[in-house]
């Protein structure tokens, strides 16, 4: 028996989205810069997944480009930052795609600052408001974190973004077909998703960019998407997405209200069936994503209580899979106490999750975290 609970990683990929791609290996193999009609029917279906996205999103068709994924999605919106050469602000908790180029301009000279968070993962709005500046020229937020689940107030942060008339991205890759996106409600410029975290393919993810805000191309050469992101399109890959994305959208209701309802309960028994553990993130439900779980345990080593969980058919993280090793920046944000720090875990479950699977791992995780504190 295999138990898989790092869907905040990657999620497997539905049939539905399989189905959908497959002849585009194939039979419809054509490159869509072509000019001969096999090719232009290509064309037109790369436009209709491109139209199917923005509406799931409330934006408009030209305003949906296509990347490999929420990695280059979050490089060109960072990178339009950097090039207007000014001030930015970013969350302290935002993932290494956001932060890193970050730290990469502030090595040429560039200026930025991490907006710091509550306990809770929540980011200090008074601070943004004390900090941001004349010549501020970028926020980047994300929607919700992909260690501890927090929700972040997008709307109030982008009502300070317009006030100064500074571009807001927002990092959405966790959101997206987990919780409702609307970009107009949300008034972001920019929002970055993936494919592969919505049940779609991997090596695929979309870049939402507000019209006539000004950014420019990210890649150059044959002309793809407008000029924009050059690059023969990765045309299943497109057309899978896109059928990942409607159906999780139709299915979010649902699957949130199941996702919830197991782990309030796996939270619930967790927090009060096994001594020194600590929840990270809010322990509000509803302004958490729906399936993500993250404890600490006190005196535990994450990898050793992670390779016994494995051992018992249980496949759970420390946290992000880009995070590279080392000590997560998002639990030192959150200030996680340093007898903590050390021994925590990610579960990020999906609707295949029931009760009896549920007690099962509750059952596995407090005798191994037993083990694990006997082993230190």
């Amino acid at each position: 028996m295999s138990i898989y609970l790092d869907n905040a990683a990657t999620t497997p990929l539905m049939p539905e989205a399989a189905q959908a791609m497959r002849q585009y290996y194939s039979a419809d193999f054509y490159n869509p810069s072509a000019a001969y009609s096999q090719s232009q029917k290509i064309r037109d279906k790369i436009e209709e997944c491109r139209s199917e996205i923005a509406e799931l999103i409330s934006a408009e068709p030209e305003e949906v480009f296509f990347t490999s994924g929420g990695t280059e999605s979050d490089n060109w919106a960072i990178n339009e930052g950097t090039r207007r050469r000014g001030h930015i602000m970013a969350s302290a908790i935002e993932h290494k795609a956001v932060l890193s180029p970050l730290k990469e301009y502030g090595r040429k000279g560039g200026y930025f600052e991490l907006i710091p968070v509550d306990e809770d993962g929540f980011v200090d709005t008074d601070f943004i408001k004390r900090k941001i500046r004349y010549n501020t020229v970028m926020l980047s937020v994300m929607t919700a974190n992909n260690e501890i689940g927090t929700i972040e107030p997008i709307e109030t942060i982008a009502h300070i973004a317009r006030e100064y008339d500074v571009l807001f991205h927002t990092d959405a890759v966790q959101a997206f077909g987990h919780i409702p996106i609307n970009v107009k409600e949300m008034a972001v410029d920019m929002m970055s998703a993936s494919s592969h975290k919505f049940n779609g393919p991997k090596g695929v993810g979309f870049l939402y960019i507000r019209k006539d805000c000004g950014v420019k191309p990210f890649i150059f050469g044959g002309g793809q998407e407008n000029g924009m992101r050059s690059g023969t399109e990765n045309v299943p890959g497109i057309i899978g997405m896109a059928e990942a994305a409607k159906l999780s959208c139709k299915r979010m209701k649902e699957k949130s209200i199941h996702c919830r309802k197991l782990c309030e309960y796996m939270t619930g028994r967790i927090m009060s069936e096994i001594d020194d553990v600590r929840m990270n993130g809010t322990d509000d439900f509803d302004k958490r994503l729906p399936n993500n779980m993250s404890f600490s345990f006190k005196n535990v080593d994450a990898q050793s209580l992670l390779v016994l969980l494995d051992m018992h058919g249980i496949n759970a993280a420390a946290g992000s899979a880009c995070a590279g090793g080392g000590v997560s920046h998002v639990l030192k944000a959150i200030k996680t106490h340093k007898d903590y720090i050390g021994g925590t875990i990610r579960m990020s479950i999906d609707n295949r999750m029931n009760i009896q699977t549920a007690d099962y791992v509750i059952s596995v995780l407090k005798r191994m975290v037993s083990v694990a504190r006997n082993n230190t």
